[in-house]
Protein backbone atom coordinates (compact mmCIF):
# COMPACT_ATOMS: atom_id res chain seq x y z
CA UNK A 1 0.00 0.00 0.00
CA UNK A 2 1.41 3.35 -1.01
CA UNK A 3 1.19 6.13 1.54
CA UNK A 4 1.70 9.86 1.45
CA UNK A 5 0.99 12.78 3.71
CA UNK A 6 -1.73 14.80 1.94
CA UNK A 7 -3.84 17.95 1.95
CA UNK A 8 -6.75 18.33 -0.50
CA UNK A 9 -7.14 21.39 -2.72
CA UNK A 10 -10.53 22.84 -3.62
CA UNK A 11 -9.67 23.78 -7.22
CA UNK A 12 -7.03 22.29 -9.48
CA UNK A 13 -5.80 22.76 -13.03
CA UNK A 14 -2.65 21.23 -14.42
CA UNK A 15 -1.67 21.09 -18.08
CA UNK A 16 1.51 20.65 -20.04
CA UNK A 17 5.12 20.41 -18.97
CA UNK A 18 7.03 23.35 -17.59
CA UNK A 19 10.75 22.95 -17.96
CA UNK A 20 11.79 24.56 -14.71
CA UNK A 21 14.32 21.85 -13.95
CA UNK A 22 16.92 19.65 -15.56
CA UNK A 23 17.08 15.88 -15.36
CA UNK A 24 20.07 13.60 -15.23
CA UNK A 25 20.26 9.82 -14.87
CA UNK A 26 23.51 9.90 -12.93
CA UNK A 27 23.43 9.20 -9.21
CA UNK A 28 26.10 9.46 -6.55
CA UNK A 29 27.84 6.35 -5.32
CA UNK A 30 30.32 5.68 -2.53
CA UNK A 31 33.11 5.72 -5.09
CA UNK A 32 32.32 9.39 -5.78
CA UNK A 33 32.60 10.47 -2.15
CA UNK A 34 35.62 10.84 0.11
CA UNK A 35 35.72 8.42 3.05
CA UNK A 36 35.24 11.11 5.67
CA UNK A 37 32.13 12.37 3.87
CA UNK A 38 30.51 8.93 4.04
CA UNK A 39 30.18 9.26 7.81
CA UNK A 40 28.61 12.74 7.60
CA UNK A 41 25.03 12.90 8.86
CA UNK A 42 22.09 13.77 6.61
CA UNK A 43 18.89 15.16 8.15
CA UNK A 44 15.60 14.03 6.68
CA UNK A 45 11.86 13.95 7.31
CA UNK A 46 9.56 11.00 6.59
CA UNK A 47 5.82 11.68 6.18
CA UNK A 48 2.91 9.23 5.85
CA UNK A 49 -0.73 8.65 6.77
CA UNK A 50 -1.33 6.22 9.64
CA UNK A 51 -4.04 3.55 9.67
CA UNK A 52 -6.30 5.80 11.78
CA UNK A 53 -6.16 8.53 9.13
CA UNK A 54 -3.85 10.84 11.05
CA UNK A 55 -0.80 12.37 9.40
CA UNK A 56 2.56 11.36 10.80
CA UNK A 57 6.01 12.90 10.62
CA UNK A 58 9.31 11.38 11.69
CA UNK A 59 12.58 13.29 11.85
CA UNK A 60 15.73 11.20 11.48
CA UNK A 61 19.40 11.36 10.60
CA UNK A 62 21.31 8.86 8.49
CA UNK A 63 24.88 8.73 7.31
CA UNK A 64 25.75 9.76 3.80
CA UNK A 65 26.90 6.15 3.32
CA UNK A 66 23.41 4.84 4.11
CA UNK A 67 21.78 7.42 1.85
CA UNK A 68 24.05 6.54 -1.06
CA UNK A 69 23.26 2.85 -0.52
CA UNK A 70 19.56 3.72 -0.82
CA UNK A 71 20.29 5.65 -4.04
CA UNK A 72 22.16 2.65 -5.42
CA UNK A 73 19.37 0.28 -4.42
CA UNK A 74 16.71 2.37 -6.15
CA UNK A 75 18.84 2.70 -9.27
CA UNK A 76 19.29 -1.08 -9.43
CA UNK A 77 15.58 -1.76 -8.98
CA UNK A 78 14.76 0.68 -11.78
CA UNK A 79 16.59 -1.65 -14.20
CA UNK A 80 14.16 -4.38 -15.36
CA UNK A 81 17.01 -6.58 -16.56
CA UNK A 82 18.65 -6.46 -13.14
CA UNK A 83 15.34 -7.27 -11.49
CA UNK A 84 14.74 -10.22 -13.83
CA UNK A 85 18.18 -11.76 -13.39
CA UNK A 86 18.80 -10.90 -9.77
CA UNK A 87 15.38 -11.37 -8.25
CA UNK A 88 15.26 -7.72 -7.23
CA UNK A 89 11.82 -6.38 -6.34
CA UNK A 90 10.63 -2.89 -5.54
CA UNK A 91 10.37 -2.33 -1.81
CA UNK A 92 6.69 -1.44 -1.89
CA UNK A 93 3.85 -2.52 0.38
CA UNK A 94 3.97 -3.31 4.12
CA UNK A 95 3.97 0.38 5.06
CA UNK A 96 2.43 0.01 8.53
CA UNK A 97 3.71 2.62 10.96
CA UNK A 98 2.61 0.49 13.93
CA UNK A 99 5.19 -2.05 12.82
CA UNK A 100 7.85 0.62 12.50
CA UNK A 101 8.62 -0.12 8.85
CA UNK A 102 7.78 3.20 7.19
CA UNK A 103 11.03 4.03 5.42
CA UNK A 104 12.59 6.41 2.91
CA UNK A 105 14.11 3.38 1.19
CA UNK A 106 10.63 2.23 0.14
CA UNK A 107 10.09 2.67 -3.59
CA UNK A 108 6.65 4.17 -2.98
CA UNK A 109 8.31 7.31 -1.60
CA UNK A 110 8.98 10.57 -3.42
CA UNK A 111 12.35 12.02 -2.43
CA UNK A 112 12.72 15.80 -2.32
CA UNK A 113 15.99 17.63 -1.54
CA UNK A 114 16.74 21.24 -0.67
CA UNK A 115 20.03 21.26 -2.61
CA UNK A 116 20.86 20.38 -6.21
CA UNK A 117 22.09 16.92 -7.21
CA UNK A 118 20.09 15.11 -4.48
CA UNK A 119 21.94 16.98 -1.76
CA UNK A 120 21.11 18.76 1.46
CA UNK A 121 18.15 17.93 3.64
CA UNK A 122 15.80 15.18 2.38
CA UNK A 123 12.00 14.88 2.54
CA UNK A 124 10.36 11.48 1.91
CA UNK A 125 6.63 11.49 1.06
CA UNK A 126 4.65 8.24 1.03
CA UNK A 127 1.18 8.06 -0.55
CA UNK A 128 -1.75 5.85 0.46
CA UNK A 129 -3.03 4.63 -2.92
CA UNK A 130 -6.07 2.91 -1.44
CA UNK A 131 -7.42 6.06 0.24
CA UNK A 132 -5.73 8.88 -1.64
CA UNK A 133 -5.79 8.21 -5.41
CA UNK A 134 -4.79 11.84 -5.98
CA UNK A 135 -2.54 12.92 -3.13
CA UNK A 136 -1.69 16.56 -2.43
CA UNK A 137 0.60 18.12 0.13
CA UNK A 138 1.15 21.83 0.75
CA UNK A 139 4.90 21.97 1.34
CA UNK A 140 4.45 25.00 3.59
CA UNK A 141 2.98 22.61 6.19
CA UNK A 142 6.21 20.60 6.39
CA UNK A 143 8.99 21.80 8.69
CA UNK A 144 12.53 21.85 7.27
CA UNK A 145 14.43 21.73 10.53
CA UNK A 146 15.59 25.16 11.65
CA UNK A 147 15.48 26.38 8.04
CA UNK A 148 11.73 27.07 8.00
CA UNK A 149 9.52 24.89 5.81
CA UNK A 150 9.60 23.14 2.43
CA UNK A 151 7.58 25.74 0.54
CA UNK A 152 9.58 26.83 -2.53
CA UNK A 153 12.60 24.94 -1.18
CA UNK A 154 12.89 21.87 -3.44
CA UNK A 155 16.05 22.02 -5.56
CA UNK A 156 16.13 18.39 -6.77
CA UNK A 157 14.00 15.24 -6.60
CA UNK A 158 13.86 11.53 -7.31
CA UNK A 159 10.41 10.00 -7.85
CA UNK A 160 9.50 6.47 -6.84
CA UNK A 161 6.79 4.35 -8.46
CA UNK A 162 4.32 7.27 -8.58
CA UNK A 163 4.29 9.99 -11.22
CA UNK A 164 3.25 13.46 -10.15
CA UNK A 165 4.18 17.12 -10.07
CA UNK A 166 5.42 19.94 -7.93
CA UNK A 167 2.71 22.54 -8.37
CA UNK A 168 2.42 26.32 -8.36
CA UNK A 169 -0.62 26.70 -6.10
CA UNK A 170 -2.52 28.90 -3.69
CA UNK A 171 -4.98 27.37 -1.17
CA UNK A 172 -7.74 27.57 -3.80
CA UNK A 173 -6.07 27.38 -7.22
CA UNK A 174 -3.21 25.68 -9.06
CA UNK A 175 -1.70 27.54 -12.01
CA UNK A 176 -0.83 26.05 -15.39
CA UNK A 177 2.65 27.60 -15.35
CA UNK A 178 5.57 27.42 -12.96
CA UNK A 179 5.19 23.73 -12.12
CA UNK A 180 7.37 20.67 -12.70
CA UNK A 181 5.80 17.40 -13.90
CA UNK A 182 7.70 14.16 -13.32
CA UNK A 183 7.20 10.55 -14.37
CA UNK A 184 7.67 7.45 -12.24
CA UNK A 185 11.34 6.96 -11.28
CA UNK A 186 12.36 10.32 -12.76
CA UNK A 187 15.25 12.26 -11.26
CA UNK A 188 15.65 16.02 -11.57
CA UNK A 189 19.02 17.26 -10.36
CA UNK A 190 18.35 20.99 -10.63
CA UNK A 191 15.00 22.68 -10.05
CA UNK A 192 14.01 26.34 -9.79
CA UNK A 193 12.06 26.24 -6.53
CA UNK A 194 10.38 29.65 -6.35
CA UNK A 195 6.91 28.49 -7.49
CA UNK A 196 6.98 24.89 -6.24
CA UNK A 197 4.47 25.00 -3.40
CA UNK A 198 2.55 21.69 -3.56
CA UNK A 199 3.58 18.07 -4.08
CA UNK A 200 1.10 15.98 -6.10
CA UNK A 201 1.27 12.21 -6.69
CA UNK A 202 -0.83 9.78 -8.69
CA UNK A 203 -0.49 6.22 -9.96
Amino acid sequence: MKRMMIAVLGVSTMVGFAGCGSTDDSAGTEADVEDEELDALVARTVMWRAADGSLKTREETVTRRQQLAEFSGRLTRMNPAAAATGGIEAQSGALNDTLGVVSCSNDDSLWLFDAVNLGGRQLCLLRDAANDPLAWLFLSTVRRGVLGNWDAATRSLWAGVDAGALQNCTPSLCYTTGHFIFSAWQRANSLTPATLHVAYLHE
